[in-house]
């Protein structure tokens, strides 16, 4: 990225991520060793994490919108 982009430091990138998370379009997803790494989230799904190498896969249901509403009516009983 240097190459194409020799003027982008590595603030700009992280205050850009940092905005997209506030704004709800990306979602940080921290991993065993400490880092974070972060997905686009325009639609909504789950994610499933392999335990051996942690690769991270998307897992889109059409019923995500509605177990997300049962939990949060769940947990503010």
């Amino acid at each position: 990225i240097e190459d194409k982009l020799p003027n982008l430091s590595v603030a700009t990138i992280y205050n850009t991520l940092k905005m997209l998370v506030d704004n709800g379009l990306v979602i940080e997803l921290p991993n065993n060793d400490g880092g974070i790494r972060y997905d686009y989230f325009g639609v909504s799904h789950y994610h499933a994490i392999c335990e051996n190498c942690g690769k991270i896969i998307d897992i889109f249901d059409d019923d995500y919108p509605e177990l997300v509403k049962h939990v949060q009516q769940t947990t503010r009983e």
